[in-house]
């Protein structure tokens, strides 16, 4: 199992400091849409908003003037463009509403953080002359995203000031209605927005009776004889959601690196809702979910950190579901996945009320920080911090990367014995380079000669070759062991791959461009070793004194099974027999191919024939009455698409595998060949010259523990993960 842990340690502030933005409104001297009537507003009185930091106990705990990237609270940030709708309703008979929309801009904050707020734009100035003056009472509902200059539109208004049929003063008595539509967040999240879509809105100014908050509206006040001024707080409308990834044991900075192009992928968290509802403050509308595939990193990681990475997602996303794979990300060719539950877990139960809806649903407002540290072949340690635009930290768990684990070791290479054949092809001038004429170079399918054994000591070619002229050049090749029989079909020349337990080791080889000595060698299925457009196989090769070089790869896949199980005196202890033919475990490979070919022009090695069903003949008695291990298979290199792997011990249980679905951490990376990459790293196919090293624990409940370990043809003994086989 795969060790990690989740640590909170709650450091909410006793006071909550809430900053009020100070919106000063300026006297303008004319409206800013040609379609409100011009009036003179030199004797008017404007309605004011002041701002200003405001000291209060243990209420509106999610109040803010923040930029998302910044801990703690602070001032808005300079040049934040506001939005907002005034609704005044008259206080006397005949008892009208009227409303205005306009914009403004915050500007630069005092040393008591108090932000200057212009709304020098012309026409966006209010006034109380034009809404029922001293008998007004008004309320003020505002929008922003904090540090971002674009408007937001209130009622779909995408023209500041606005009225729907305008009147004195850009006033209007038909309604505006008070809400913001299909607010979303970004499939691709950035820096940029993070503080474009990071939805604050502030409703203090109002009524609030019915929420316990008292009537906030402005209005005259006959023992000052002044006009209120009001005070707007805002809140984040969002959850937050940071990343911070450390490097654990096993790693080196230059291999720890996320796959070219992602990060983190975030898949099932709300990302849209159709209604947001400035007078209650809450998303009204209907939730929807798009995957989220890369999060915003930070430039500069937090202490200790690789990497920090931020989000912004709908609230009320329900963190109780066990989806693997919610929380997902492939670092160093290792794949993690988490479930959100993994997270919610391990939340005190006191957060889960206080920072949580329903104690499992993120809450508007609140910052979430997991830290998360990868080790070689696990998540080792998780931290859950919970605030509300504060800090906080976490208790200890153990999620299971439920992984097939794969390692790779390096292929040593070493002098052999070998079958040389050659194919000529011919130029029609004296050249030193074929290729310079059309369509010469990389004709080699077919036409090899007889065999020419290397072979003795030192090794040297039975049987003396010479070029016979400037305009003949050759393709050579190598087959090993000495003794194989050369075919031909479909136009390509090749030699014969057969299966078993106890095979022939079939090797090819040709010569390869100069390469560097760290480089690797390209291989696919469809091209074999010549797997690049350039060619890394060498043309034909002309009359030279130089020594031609012959790089020999195994043909064949090499693989090993591993069956496990409990300790005996285990309720769950599987038998495994004791390897005579009336007791022992059973292993056989449905729908395999048996057969195949290496051919001689590029290496491909194919399977050949018909699937069919290959059951091991050999026996192996079990060590200490708990493994047994069928070793060194020959397998012949081929897709697993419909191949089942079945144990059947001799109690009576029978245990499926498709081979298909195993999964490993990390993809072929050694220092010889480059294999394609196996996708979502399930080990869909056998490629030649890998050793394939499969371990399965077995109980009465089914295989708990598998493994796969690849390695380039040396042995390498896997480490047991935990891993369910779906």
């Amino acid at each position: 199992m795969v060790d990690s842990c989740i640590n909170y340690r709650n450091l909410m502030r006793q006071t909550i400091h809430h900053t009020i933005l100070t919106m000063s409104l300026l006297l303008a001297a004319t409206a800013c849409s040609d379609d409100v009537v011009q009036v003179d507003n030199s004797t008017k009185e404007a309605i004011t908003l002041v701002a200003g930091t405001s000291m209060v106990e243990g209420t509106d705990t999610r109040a803010i003037t923040v930029d998302p990237g910044v801990s703690g609270r602070g001032t808005m940030p300079q040049g934040t463009r506001l939005c907002m709708v005034m609704k005044s309703e008259q206080a006397v008979a005949p008892n009208g509403t009227s409303y205005a929309a306009t914009r403004a801009t915050v500007g630069a904050a005092d040393a008591q953080k108090v932000s200057a707020v212009s709304f020098a734009e012309a026409g966006c100035t209010r006034y109380w002359d034009d809404c029922y003056a001293r008998d007004a009472q008004l309320s003020v509902y505002a929008a922003c995203a904090p540090g971002a200059t674009a408007d937001i539109k209130i009622d779909s208004v995408t023209t500041y000031p606005y009225t729907s049929t305008p009147t004195t003063g850009a006033w209007s008595t038909t309604a505006i209605p008070l809400t913001i539509a299909n607010w979303t967040v970004s499939t691709t999240q950035t820096t940029s927005t993070l503080k474009s879509e990071d939805l604050c809105y502030s409703n203090n100014i109002a009524d609030n009776t019915s929420a316990g908050k008292g009537d906030g509206r402005l209005m005259f006040r006959t023992a000052t004889r002044k006009f209120d001024t009001g005070n707007l707080c805002f809140y984040h409308a969002l959850s937050k959601l940071t990343f911070e990834i450390v490097m654990g044991e096993g790693f080196s900075a230059s291999e720890f690196l996320f796959a070219t192009g992602t990060n983190l992928k975030l898949t099932n968290f709300f990302t849209k809702n159709t209604v947001f509802d400035l007078v209650t403050g809450e998303f009204t509308g209907t939730y929807s979910t798009t995957a989220i595939t890369a999060l915003a990193p930070r430039a500069t990681a937090t202490t200790g950190s690789a990497y920090t990475l931020d989000a912004l997602v709908m609230p009320t996303t329900d963190m109780s579901a066990t989806t693997a794979g919610d929380i997902e990300f492939t670092i160093a060719n290792n794949n993690y996945k988490l479930t959100r539950k993994d997270l919610l877990d391990h939340i005190e139960a006191a957060d889960k009320t206080n920072h949580m809806i329903d104690g499992t649903k993120l809450k508007p407002g609140v910052h979430y920080i997991f830290t998360l540290r990868i080790g070689k072949t696990k998540v080792d340690a998780i931290t859950a911090t919970i605030v509300d635009w504060e800090t906080v930290t976490a208790t200890e768990m153990n999620p299971s990367n439920a992984k097939t684990v794969l390692t790779l070791e390096d292929r040593t290479g070493k002098a052999t014995d070998a079958d040389i054949y050659r194919q000529a092809e011919t130029s029609s001038t004296i050249t030193g380079d074929i290729t310079a004429e059309d369509g010469k170079g990389y004709v080699w399918q077919t036409g090899y000669g007889d065999a020419n054994a290397f072979t003795g000591t030192p090794r040297a070619l039975a049987t003396p070759w010479y070029w016979p002229d400037n305009k003949t050049f050759y393709h050579f090749r190598a087959i090993a062991p000495v003794g194989r029989t050369k075919q031909t079909a479909d136009g390509k020349d090749y030699v014969a791959l057969a299966h078993g337990e106890s095979y022939t080791d079939v090797c090819w080889g040709a010569p390869f461009k100069d390469i560097a000595a760290s480089a690797k060698i390209a291989y696919n299925t469809t091209n074999g070793f010549d797997a690049t457009a350039a060619h890394q196989i060498h043309p034909a090769i002309g009359a030279t004194k130089s020594t031609i070089k012959l790089l020999l790869f195994h043909m064949m896949s090499n693989v090993t099974f591993n069956v496990y199980t409990t300790e005996a005196s285990s309720e769950d202890h599987v038998e495994l027999g004791d390897g005579t033919a009336a007791n022992h475990t059973t292993l056989k490979l449905e729908q395999i191919f048996t057969a195949g070919r290496a051919y001689m022009g590029n290496g491909l090695s194919e399977a050949t024939g018909t699937r069919s069903n290959f059951t091991f003949t050999a026996q192996p008695a079990p060590n200490d009455e708990k493994k047994v291990v069928w070793e060194n298979y020959g397998a012949i290199p081929q897709s697993l698409d419909g191949v089942i792997l079945v144990i059947t011990t001799p109690d009576n249980n029978e245990y499926k595998v498709t081979m298909k679905d195993v999964v490993a951490t990390s993809a072929i990376t050694n220092n010889n060949v480059q294999y394609p990459a196996y996708t979502a790293n399930k080990i869909s196919q056998w490629y030649p010259g890998v050793k394939y090293t499969y371990n399965f624990k077995l109980t009465k409940q089914g295989v708990i523990d598998l493994t796969a370990t690849i390695v380039d043809w040396e042995d390498v003994a896997s480490n047991e993960q935990g891993v369910v086989i779906q």
